[in-house]
């Protein structure tokens, strides 16, 4: 039989006594989308283990080193309307907002409803101008896990406190967020399906 290993496998090692749980038995394993569905699909007892065992999250899905870019990054953002194509950073921080676009930490970098953050003026105002995107624009996110395209679907405005925009969705999708100038209690919200 072909064993598949995730790829975390090769940095592996037991914890031997030290361990609270027996060898296999016990394991909570979170692992890459595509892995656990390639387990999950070769049957027999690896298949078994698989479905009862081990958990994807999606959450988790981009957070681990190897997604990164050797410049930190986490990808790229292009709005061609805009004329816009700059770098993804983690977390929404004005420090990390001084270097690029922001990614809400709780969301997901490629499965799901991919949350990002920028400023609306300044030296780094890459989102100054999304209120002015119309139905149908494109944006192209660029990650290590691929790229993909999305059309606007929609431009509104939130309350500053609203964080309905970051729930979950089982469709691939962007929500991009910014100030509305000279209302600080509001937000510029842009949602995007994938195509």
């Amino acid at each position: 039989m072909n064993l598949l290993k995730a790829t975390f496998y090769d940095e592996f090692s037991c914890m031997g006594a030290e361990c609270p749980l027996t060898c296999c038995g016990g394991w909570s394993i979170v692992i890459d989308e595509k892995t656990l569905k390639d387990y999950r699909m070769m049957g027999g007892e690896i298949g078994r283990f698989a479905k009862k065992c081990v958990k994807y999250d999606q959450n988790l899905q981009g957070m681990t080193g190897d997604l990164y870019y050797k410049n930190g990054s986490l990808g790229r953002l292009e709005i061609p309307a805009l004329d816009l194509n700059v770098r993804i950073y983690q977390g929404t921080d004005s420090k990390t907002l001084a270097k690029g676009i922001g990614h809400f930490e709780d969301t997901s970098i490629w499965e799901g409803n991919v949350c990002l953050a920028a400023h609306n003026r300044g030296a780094n105002s890459y989102f100054g101008q999304i209120h002015t995107l119309d139905i149908g624009d494109k944006i192209i996110l660029t990650t290590k896990l691929g790229t993909r395209t999305y059309k606007v679907t929609d431009v509104f405005k939130v309350s500053e406190t609203d964080r309905g925009g970051l729930a979950d969705s089982g469709e691939n999708m962007l929500t991009l967020y910014t100030c509305v100038r000279n209302q600080r209690d509001q937000r510029w919200c842009v949602t995007a399906a994938e195509v």
